[in-house]
């Protein structure tokens, strides 16, 4: 785990906590630094939302629990502990 990573999760409290920009870019659920599956790791309940609707609709199949939402528009109607943009 990297410097980054740490800190964010430091920071971040739960057990609830929305990634917004769950996919970071270009998707690979195999890197090592992809914030959203260290949240996983370490949370009760993470829900990640992105604009990349290829990258959601892949990380559905996967089985993560992810929206194609646009951040600027966001309404899930619930309540986080902590909201996390990275």
């Amino acid at each position: 785990m990297n410097q980054r990573i740490e800190k964010i999760l430091q920071y971040t409290k739960g057990p609830r906590v929305l990634d917004v920009g769950c996919v970071g870019g270009k998707l690979d659920v195999k890197n090592p630094y992809w914030l959203h599956a260290h949240l996983l790791q370490n949370f009760e309940y993470v829900i990640g939302v992105d604009i990349n609707q290829e990258a959601i609709n892949t990380l559905k199949q996967l089985g993560y629990n992810v929206l194609l939402r646009d951040a600027q528009k966001l309404d899930l109607n619930e309540k986080f502990d902590t909201i996390v943009l990275c």
